[in-house]
């Protein structure tokens, strides 16, 4: 992206209102990783911050998609189906998968 609109445009659209809180996020996460790994030292919290910061990579390529979103939570929800016949009612009809 930053490619085909120039670094200080990419930086610029990042910031924005609107993906502020997706930026803020990876960024965390990321921030959360390096921290777990090189001064925490923990294998089990590196690999929470690592998933973490795969589904918000995931969640900034999806929204750059066109109808991206919608398609995101039909897979939510296909995904919360499996896990319902897996899990003890947790992902039950009126739970939500916090994304």
């Amino acid at each position: 992206f930053g490619v085909l609109k120039g670094f200080p445009s990419l930086i610029a659209h990042l910031g924005s209102p609107d993906r502020l809180r997706l930026s803020a996020a990876y960024v965390g996460s990321i921030a959360g990783t390096l921290w777990a790994s090189l001064w925490y030292r923990s294998a089990i919290l590196t690999i929470v911050f690592s998933g973490i910061q795969i589904i918000q990579l995931l969640r900034f390529f999806v929204s750059y998609i066109p109808g991206g979103s919608s398609v995101l939570t039909v897979v939510c929800d296909a995904l919360k189906g499996v896990l319902g016949k897996f899990c003890c009612g947790c992902f039950s009809k009126g739970a939500a998968i916090p994304l």
